[in-house]
C-alpha cells in the first residue's frame, strides 16, 4: 500500500502545476516566468521535491517485498548500471535493496509504469499521465 504522504506529494504537484490560470473569474493569479525558476530557491525548492518524491517510490517499492521482481522489469542494460553502481559503492555488501536504492529517477519511473499493483495506487489515470507527469513519453 502507497504511504499516504507519497498519495499526498504527488496530488499535490499535479493541483499546482494546474492552477496557474483561474479560467473561472477570467482572472491570472500570478505569473511565473522563466527568470523565476532559474532562481536558487525554486532550484531548491524543485530539488527537494524531487528528492522527496524519489525516496517515497523507492519507501514503496522496498516495503512492498517484491524488489527482486521490480528490479526485472528494468532492461537488462539499465539493471546492469544500477549493478555496477552498486558494486562501486557497497563492494561485496550488495543485495537487492541496495541495488534498487542505486537506480536512478527514470528506472524508478519505469518500474511504477510496468507495475499494475503499484501503479494503481498512484493518482494517475493512465499510463500517458504517468509519462506526462515524470516529463518521459515512451513511445
Amino acid at each position: 500500500m502507497m504511504p499516504d504522504s507519497t498519495r499526498e506529494l504527488l496530488g499535490d504537484i499535479r493541483k499546482n502545476v494546474r492552477k496557474n490560470i483561474d479560467t473561472t473569474s477570467n482572472s491570472i493569479n500570478h505569473i511565473v516566468t522563466f527568470q523565476d525558476l532559474d532562481k536558487l530557491p525554486v532550484k531548491l525548492c524543485l530539488f527537494s521535491l524531487f528528492m522527496q518524491l524519489e525516496h517515497e517510490i523507492l519507501r514503496l517499492l522496498e516495503y512492498s517485498g517484491f524488489v527482486e521482481k521490480y528490479l526485472s522489469l528494468l532492461s537488462q542494460k539499465r539493471y546492469n548500471k544500477a549493478l555496477e553502481l552498486c558494486r562501486m559503492k557497497y563492494g561485496d555488501k550488495e543485495n537487492l535493496y541496495s541495488i534498487l536504492q542505486c537506480t536512478n529517477f527514470t528506472d524508478k519511473k519505469t518500474i511504477i509504469r510496468k507495475s499494475p499493483n503499484i501503479f494503481r495506487q498512484l493518482p494517475f489515470r493512465s499510463k500517458t499521465e504517468l509519462d506526462s507527469f515524470f516529463c518521459l513519453y515512451i513511445t
